[in-house]
Order: C-alpha cells, then sequence, then structure tokens
C-alpha cells in the first residue's frame, strides 16, 4: 500500500508544471554579529547565498544553490539559515522530510512536524508583482514524540496566487505561498519565480524514513 501511495505521489508530479521561487537572504542581527564569523565583507558574502523552492501543486523542495563563497563561509551560513540539505513536503501536509548532506545520514530521510497557530494581520505589500498578507505565529516543532518543543517567532507574507501550503524550509500558511519568511536571526525573500525544467521534486523512495526523536535515540546510545 505504501508504495502504491509513493508512485501516485511520483506520478502526479510528472504531470504538473514545476516552478522555482529563488531566495535571498538577509540578517536581522546585528552587523558586528556577522562579521565575527564571516568577516569585514560579511554583507558582500551573504548576498552570494540563495536558496530555491521547487514546487507544483502537490510537492515542494527546498534547498541551497551552488555558490562562490568559501567552504567555511559557505558552511556557516548554512548553519545560519538551517538549509544543510533537501527539504521535501507535501502542499497540503505540515510533516517535512529532511535529507542531510551527511554520509552519516545517506541512507535515510528525518521526519518532523512544524506547528503553526498563525495570527493573520490586514497588513499588505507586493513581491515580485504579488499581493501579500501578513501572518505571524511561535513556530512549534514535533520531532517525532508527540510532544511539542516551541522554537521562536516568525512572520510570514504571503500570496493567494501561488500554490497553497509552501515555504522556506517547508514552514507554509495553508492559506498561501509565502514569499517573504522572517525569524529571529534571517529573512528570506523570493527575488525571482520561473518555469523549471525539474520535475522530480520528491525524495527518494527507497530511503528509510526516520523522525528526528529516533535520531536522537540513535545519537544518545552511541554516546553511552
Amino acid at each position: 500500500m505504501k508504495k502504491i501511495t509513493f508512485l501516485l505521489m511520483y506520478t502526479s508530479i510528472i504531470f504538473s508544471q514545476t516552478q522555482e521561487v529563488t531566495y535571498s537572504i538577509s540578517f536581522n542581527t546585528d552587523v558586528d554579529m556577522i562579521e565575527d564569523y564571516l568577516g569585514k565583507n560579511a554583507q558582500d558574502k551573504v548576498k552570494l547565498y540563495t536558496t530555491t523552492l521547487l514546487f507544483n501543486d502537490t510537492f515542494m523542495k527546498y534547498f541551497q544553490n551552488p555558490s562562490k563563497l568559501s567552504r567555511d563561509d559557505y558552511s556557516i551560513l548554512e548553519a545560519a539559515t538551517y538549509t544543510e540539505g533537501n527539504y521535501y513536503k507535501q502542499n497540503n501536509s505540515n510533516v517535512v522530510f529532511l535529507e542531510e548532506k551527511e554520509p552519516l545520514h545517506k541512507d535515510t530521510l528525518l521526519s518532523y512536524r512544524y506547528i503553526t497557530h498563525w495570527e493573520y494581520a490586514t497588513d499588505v505589500k507586493e513581491i515580485l508583482g504579488y499581493t501579500c498578507k501578513k501572518a505571524s505565529c511561535v513556530l512549534k516543532i514535533d520531532y517525532g514524540n508527540g510532544k511539542l518543543d516551541t522554537l521562536y517567532p516568525i512572520t510570514a507574507w504571503y500570496t493567494e496566487k501561488l500554490a497553497f501550503g509552501c515555504g522556506p524550509k517547508g514552514i507554509s500558511v495553508p492559506e498561501g505561498f509565502i514569499l517573504e519568511l522572517e525569524d529571529k536571526i534571517v529573512t528570506y525573500t523570493a527575488q525571482t519565480i520561473l518555469k523549471s525544467t525539474e520535475n522530480n521534486i520528491f525524495f527518494d523512495t527507497h530511503k528509510k524514513v526516520i523522525t528526528m526523536e529516533d535520531l536522537f535515540r540513535k545519537v544518545y546510545k552511541l554516546k553511552e
């Protein structure tokens, strides 16, 4: 039954149009703090780091783009923006699947759920020609044990003219598509929206899916 479900998911991807959104990032922290990690030309380095969200009417995939940054600078920005891998999500679900780049996890996918109780404001602004509405919440996460951990406040600007349920890192507003997302450290802002020739935006179904809670337990046992 599970294989049939995945087959239906994959088939739906092939026959729907894929688009891609490129996001720039900016830091909401003090410039001096950024320069402590990236050096005096930190702002220029940040401009070289972008992310992409591929999406269709059913699924989304979010990842960081290749860059001319040094390996050290790239790794710092990966960690600061929590984009250390590929993030997959079905648009009508809040379950996120993370495909990490670490060799230790090459055969597995980590799953967890973002919990968002959005508060909607009347504010509007335009991003890339789309009228966007504002929503805010305190982001929470379920690592797979049924308990909610509180992360941090976030603000989203979303449009109702694109696929619903898509956003950076798999964070989503059910009523729209997030074109700008702000957390306590970083703001992700859409710069372009283009048609994509990429069709395969769902994860490798041969990989084992484990919850973040399973991973924590595994790491804990290794340390014993």
